[in-house]
């Protein structure tokens, strides 16, 4: 009975020794964009990935994650997305200038054999987004630091509009020391796509023009409008002159004297002519 009792304690032992118990440890990232406001089509920015409030004493080691984008607004992330100093590296601190990989079709054997610097993937087996970024670090890093900055492209002829969730870091998991990690967080950020300026500045001297051509055709309309007006005063001035005002023209006197004239003449004569015969 004994015997049996120290075989079961022996075997219990070397399961919680054989056993890598993990201790959660919470915390957040942030994803800060360099834009401040609306996006053009064909713009570049970028977005950097910081660490935010891990609650761990002995630092951060690795970090590990996806990146998803909306491939109907943003240009396809590659290996060179990520921003780097002159080297070629990743320079988080002093203590880790880091070497990018890309790892998209390498090897099982050929990716354990990559101890510390970053991972791309741009074909992860997972499915679970469409880049997986691995960073494993040289020495551990404070709780609250900038881990990685990635430039993305605005597709050409992208419609206006928002965008939400166009950029998700999603499934990100902390891992502090051989024992510590954190649940997997997400964070997404909305994209903006406004009018480019040149459009702006088109639409602007497209209304100018209109504002100019509708005075114009005011100014013409109201000319017209005037030399109408004056066309009417001048007819109604042609048509009062030649209208009578009251009296006959001469015209009219000549028609009746001269056979009143006559008639005097020819009763005068008559009248002498009966004189001169009424002696007889």
């Amino acid at each position: 009975m004994k015997k049996r009792q120290v075989v079961f304690y022996v075997v219990l032992m070397l399961m919680l020794l054989c056993t890598s118990v993990y201790a959660t440890i919470s915390g957040s990232i942030n994803i800060t964009p360099s834009n401040s406001g609306a996006l053009h089509a064909g713009d570049e920015f970028t977005v950097t990935l910081s660490l935010k409030d891990f609650d761990t004493t002995s630092g951060i080691t690795a970090v590990e994650g996806y990146v998803n984008i909306n491939e109907d607004v943003l240009e396809d992330l590659t290996v060179n997305s990520i921003v780097t100093n002159s080297d070629g590296k990743v320079e988080i601190d002093e203590n880790n200038i880091l070497d990018i990989y890309d790892v998209t079709n390498l090897s099982t054997e050929e990716m354990n054999e990559i101890d510390t610097g970053i991972t791309f993937n741009d074909s992860p087996e997972s499915g679970r987004g469409d880049y997986r970024i691995v960073i494993n670090l040289a020495s551990a890093v404070t709780p609250d630091t900038d881990i990685l900055t990635i430039t993305f492209k605005v597709k050409p002829g992208v419609s206006t509009g928002t965008y939400e969730d166009a950029i998700t870091y999603s499934l990100f998991q902390v891992f502090s020391g051989v024992s510590d990690k954190s649940e997997k967080v997400s964070e997404s950020l909305d994209l903006v796509i406004g009018v480019p300026a040149e459009e702006d500045n088109n639409n602007s001297n497209n209304t100018n023009n209109v504002i100019d051509n509708n005075t114009d055709n005011e100014v013409d309309n109201n000319a017209n409008r005037n030399n109408v007006s004056n066309s009417g005063n001048n007819q109604n001035n042609r048509v009062d002159n030649t209208t009578a005002s009251g009296s006959l023209p001469n015209a009219g006197y000549k028609i009746v004297i001269l056979p009143i004239i006559a008639l005097i003449i020819a009763g005068f004569i008559f009248y002498k002519k009966y004189e001169k015969y009424s002696k007889f």
